[in-house]
């Protein structure tokens, strides 16, 4: 692909840049990009360049306060969330033009556009570029246009020229069932090895998903900014409809799949489906909501289609025991590398059967049928890399360098040998999981760890979190606003990924949590039951700043509780089970956690968090022997946690009334014998009796959401358990 036969492309993806670029990114605009510009809606009498406003205050938010983001790079930093005083517009751009001013314009088009859209999402995705849309960043916006521009310069080339577009979707259908086949930690010394195969396999669907979605717009002669979103197992990808690509689309759905069978069986495969969009005299792209709606439709019938046109081929593959063991060991090698490695080197070969002659030692993915073979490295990446560019580069076509996690991703592009065309890159993907002297941290040990402390618990216990965000298709469909612009969707997409896919490893790393995926919109995660517990707090008030406190966005989430040595697929199961009454919370309105077997909200669940800490700081040390008056015995939370339970509706956390009533007394009295009567309750001011023991009181007196001191009864119990 001949950059000079694509310079529309560039010029639309460049476009309001040029006093920013280099003369040679200088692309003059065209017919094609003024057409794309009127099929988006875009009106160049509001092209603006300036600060760019948060898109979540505007979800389903009529009339919302404006909020503005600083105008930074992107990163995976917290100061993303909120304006700081110094950042600066000037200086953003300015940094753009320096890097630009260092890459190296390759004659090949797909190859130059990996590295310079990846410039362009760093330095731009924080700079507004509409006076009416604020909440419209530049980044967005021209990589729309982009995508419409390079569609249009392949419709231009066919005899009908009507102009007609396909919204594509791909989905890794049964994603949990992969992840977790054959991953059991009942044999002695499996937890080391099982907890790499289930990061290894996480990251396996983050790797596939992105490069599903590269190689379908690759095999097409399209681009990057073709994949309007690429995370959490699925893809959206706009193409021209023409007869030939409809007919190119499915034949590369065959052939994925038919690799996906010779890498992993039928644990999971690809499923794609379509939607036309019809360009006529209008602005299709200014209003997308009902060609999604019309594409999820159209993807839960192509599900139930699987295979189709080819399902007696795929039948009739068979996988011999030496495949068999390859898929059952599948992620180990990648789960062993990835926590440890801030890179991932994507080899593309010349002939695909070439794959099994790259034997290096960080070799984490190989896809024969495709001729790809990923590498990873856990130190020396930079000599490592330059090593297998000079060994194998007869055999080698192309190379992509993807930074993990981190925008820095052009900082080695002048220590790598150029021996074949490198093309870099970076990507956010849920990864972070506790390490070892000897790699991935085996469940038992993660059981053990304490977050604040560089001790570990003596009374060890995993947590097992799933979570997703509440109602995500009804905002797509309907909360964007009317219109509901692609560039609006493809943002909150953006956004969406950044923070769970990428943000997400912040906080893992602070709570010490093993990411098992992240992504999208929803996370699977797992770590002691006491840094879960903290780091779903603060999970919750880090989105709530992300979303800018819009009520309208939120997320459920499930948390059980069990041995180390649990199964895994088990444990997943039981989360989902659990997050699933999370979801039931207050009549199918959602925006709750379920924990100790209790569904409330997040208000309550922080709140009793809260309580929960100060209920630990009254807790004597020597348990029931203690004569401090400011000092509770722990016998004591355990008499309060079977009183709660006593008053429970036939097991269910209910409120029985009667068994309260009956009960109410028998609390009362249990504090006196500790020494805190009526006449001291009523006239403290400060200390254990005002702190603790009046607010239980009252609160069994009122019987306002009484259930909810299971989280904070439990939490204490489990904190000072000791193992004997």
């Amino acid at each position: 692909m001949n950059i000079e036969n694509h310079k529309a492309y560039f010029a639309a993806l460049t476009d309001g840049l040029r006093d920013y670029l280099p003369p040679d990114l200088h692309f003059a605009e065209d017919d094609l990009v003024r057409e794309a510009k009127r099929l988006i809606g875009d009106d160049i009498r509001q092209f603006r360049l300036g600060k760019v406003n948060s898109i979540m205050p505007t979800i389903a938010q009529a009339g919302a306060s404006q909020v503005s983001l600083p105008t930074l790079s992107m990163s995976v930093k917290k100061d993303m969330f909120l304006p700081e005083s110094d950042d600066d517009f000037n200086k953003l751009l300015n940094d753009l033009k320096a890097i630009a001013e260092g890459i190296k314009v390759s004659d090949n088009a797909q190859y130059f556009d990996y590295t310079l859209h990846h410039i362009l999402y760093k330095y731009t995705a924080r700079i507004g570029c509409h006076e009416q849309r604020p909440e419209t960043s530049l980044f967005d916006r021209n990589r729309i246009l982009a995508a419409v521009t390079a569609c249009l310069e392949q419709i231009e080339t066919q005899t009908d020229k009507s102009r007609s577009f396909y919204l594509v979707k791909g989905d890794l259908s049964g994603i949990q069932g992969f992840i977790t086949a054959n991953l059991t930690l009942e044999n002695v010394g499996e937890g080391s090895r099982t907890s790499k195969r289930l990061r290894g396999r996480s990251f396996y669907i983050a790797l596939l998903t992105n490069f599903f979605a590269e190689y379908i717009v690759g095999k097409l002669n399209l681009f990057q900014s073709n994949i309007i979103f690429a995370g959490g197992g699925h893809f959206n990808l706009l193409l021209p409809a023409t007869d030939e690509i409809r007919d190119k689309l499915r034949d590369l759905e065959q052939q994925l799949n038919e690799m996906l069978f010779d890498e992993v069986g039928m644990t999971t495969s690809l499923v794609i489906a379509k939607t036309e969009i019809k360009a006529e005299n209008n602005a299709p792209f200014a209003s997308i909501s009902k060609y999604y709606i019309a594409l999820n439709s159209e993807m839960e019938q192509q599900k139930n289609k699987r295979y189709h046109g080819y399902l007696t081929k795929m039948m009739n593959r068979k996988n011999t025991d030496k495949e068999r063991e390859k898929i059952k060991k599948i992620g180990q090698q990648m789960g062993e590398y990835i926590p440890r490695t801030n890179y991932l080197i994507q080899l593309n070969l010349k002939e695909s059967e070439d794959v099994y002659l790259i034997k290096e030692k960080g070799v984490v993915a190989t896809f024969q049928g495709l001729g790809t073979v990923f590498v990873a490295f856990k130190d020396d990446f930079e000599a490592k890399t330059n090593v297998i560019l000079d060994k194998y580069q007869s055999l080698i076509e192309s190379v992509k360098i993807i930074k993990l996690n981190d925008t820095d991703f052009l900082e080695c592009q002048h220590r790598i040998h150029q021996v074949v065309p490198v093309n870099y890159g970076f990507t956010f993907v849920g990864k972070y999981a506790p390490l070892d002297s000897e790699g991935v941290m085996p469940f038992d040990q993660l059981a053990e760890l304490y977050h604040k402390e560089s001790g570990k618990f003596e009374f060890a216990q995993l947590a097992v979190m799933r979570l997703d965000i509440d109602n995500l298709g009804a905002i797509f469909a309907s909360g964007l606003g009317q219109p509901a612009s692609f560039q609006r969707i493809a943002t909150l997409s953006r956004e969406f990924h950044w923070f769970f896919s990428g943000y997400f490893n912040t906080l893992a790393n602070k709570y010490e949590i093993y990411v098992t995926y992240s992504g999208g919109d929803d996370a699977f995660v797992i770590g002691s039951w006491y840094n879960v517990l903290h780091f779903a707090v603060e999970l919750h008030k880090r989105f709530n700043e992300f979303v800018c406190n819009n009520k309208k966005i939120h997320f459920s989430a499930g948390i059980f509780m069990c041995h180390p040595h649990y199964p895994v697929g088990r444990f997943a199961d039981d989360a989902a089970a659990c997050e699933h009454l999370a979801k039931q919370f207050n009549d199918r309105k959602k925006n709750g956690i379920h924990v100790f077997d209790h569904t409330l909200s997040w208000k309550g669940f922080i709140s009793k968090m809260e309580f929960a800490e100060k209920l630990l700081g009254y807790i004597a040390k020597d348990d029931d022997n203690t004569k401090d008056p400011d000092k509770l015995a722990r016998s004591l939370i355990h008499r309060l946690l079977r009183i709660l339970k006593s008053c429970m509706k036939n097991g269910e956390v209910r409120i029985d009334n009667k068994r309260l009533t009956a009960n109410i007394a028998r609390l009362h009295y249990l504090f006196a014998r500790h020494g805190f009567n009526d006449e001291r309750i009523k006239t403290t001011t400060e200390g254990l009796a005002k702190d603790i023991v009046k607010v239980i009181l009252d609160d069994f007196d009122n019987q306002d959401q009484l259930e909810d001191y299971l989280i904070p009864f439990n939490y204490v119990i489990m904190k000072t358990r000791k193992m004997k």
